[in-house]
């Protein structure tokens, strides 16, 4: 699968009509995201603030692509993982 991608800068302005999805995306990442990825946005959203700016959903939501392609779970490499499941199989 092929994913167009784009520089933060370009993902900075929502556009008309799109701020208040893109605000509600930014929240929305922010609260449910955790460990390396959760700090990853955390970081972002302090950087934005600090320089008198939001955090933009798009821009978080690139970098949850971006942590998610290069195969990081917290369980390791998304590849590598043994399939399991809740049900044993029944013979």
């Amino acid at each position: 699968m092929k994913v167009e991608t784009h520089e933060a800068v370009d993902l900075e302005t929502p556009g008309d009509g799109w701020v208040t999805l893109d605000r509600k995306l930014a929240a929305a990442l922010t609260k449910i995201s955790h460990g390396e990825l959760g700090r990853q946005l955390t970081l972002t959203s302090n950087a934005a603030l600090n320089s008198g700016q939001v955090a933009r959903g798009r821009v978080l939501l690139a970098l949850v692509f971006e942590y998610y392609s290069a195969g990081k779970t917290r369980y390791g490499n998304v590849q590598h993982q043994p399939h399991t499941t809740d049900h044993p199989e029944r013979g």
